[in-house]
């Protein structure tokens, strides 16, 4: 148990809803916050809007393209089947248990009335006190990223009304935190490096870290099994962990100012005050990602 989870009330367990706009980003964006969360007794719901067939089915995408690599004949729908498996085993990683599939089309994601109300009606159901989503302006406000958030910002607000369906009651959400990953490390990018974005929330998931991993292994059709799930967590979340004095870490934006009775600080930051040079590297200076054991090699 951490500092920061030892200082924490007694508390009822929060309802957490994510949204991704392809399949493996919940476990690329928030992966080990998710861990985290399970892990405090929370109630976490992925909700996956496309298939990602078009835009991440790596090996059928090289070899239609390029004509080299290994041949895919699975069809379309068998390519489907895989991905969602592929997410479930990943969320069965995490310890998440609430997946759902709206199966639409990655190869253009727009915002359209259907799918809004339909997404509304998950928040009516999950009833979430914290959504978790894209930022809205990432890669400039265009693409399957962008366009996940833009529905989900206009399903929070359908979700504050009646829907046809009177099973489900009126819900407000309490807080929506924009994943930062792309915003605050992919800054080579014209489009995205043009917006502002500050990361005010991180996520320490030292102590999840290979379960996240592991989740990222899980997403092969995608290309990401072994070295890249590794590489990939010690460049990102290592990365960010050694910028905020943590071994590992996950980036959030939050929507709203919070409200508080007092001025905020978290267990851990007091306690970091005093600590010597050695103590902080001794915490800080882990390399986890890269040793985490892998099925299959």
């Amino acid at each position: 148990m951490t500092g920061s989870e030892a200082a924490l009330p007694a508390r009822e367990p929060l309802r957490l809803l994510l949204t991704g706009g392809h399949p493996a980003d919940a476990f690329d964006n928030a992966g080990g916050t998710l861990a985290r969360h399970v892990r405090r007794g929370d109630s976490v719901t992925v909700l996956v809007m496309t298939h990602g067939v078009q835009s991440h089915s790596i090996l059928k995408m090289d070899w239609e393209r390029t004509g080299r690599g290994e041949a895919v004949t699975a069809t379309d729908e068998e390519l489907v089947d895989e991905k969602e498996a592929e997410v479930r085993r990943a969320c069965a990683v995490l310890g998440v248990t609430d997946v759902r599939f709206l199966y639409y089309s990655d190869e253009l994601l727009l915002v359209n009335q259907r799918l809004v109300l339909h997404v509304a009606d998950v928040v009516r159901e999950v009833r979430p006190h914290i959504v978790v989503t894209h930022h809205p302006l990432e890669d400039g406000g265009i693409g399957t990223h962008a366009s996940c958030a833009e529905i989900t910002f206009h399903a929070i607000q359908a979700a504050h009304g009646l829907s046809k369906d009177r099973r489900l009651k009126p819900h407000r959400v309490g807080q929506v935190f924009f994943t930062g990953t792309v915003m605050n490390t992919r800054r080579n990018d014209a489009l995205t490096a043009a917006v502002p974005s500050f990361a005010d929330v991180i996520v320490d998931v030292t102590d999840v870290v290979e379960l996240k991993v592991k989740a990222l292994d899980q997403i092969r059709s995608q290309g990401y099994r072994g070295a890249y799930a590794r590489k990939r967590t010690e460049t990102i979340e290592g990365r960010l962990g050694g910028m905020m004095r943590i071994a590992y870490g996950e980036s959030f934006v939050r929507q709203r100012a919070e409200v508080y009775a007092a001025l905020p600080i978290e267990a851990t930051t007091i306690q970091q005050i005093d600590e010597t040079a050695a103590e902080q590297g001794a915490r800080t200076n882990r390399l986890l990602a890269g040793d985490v054991p892998l099925t299959e090699e």
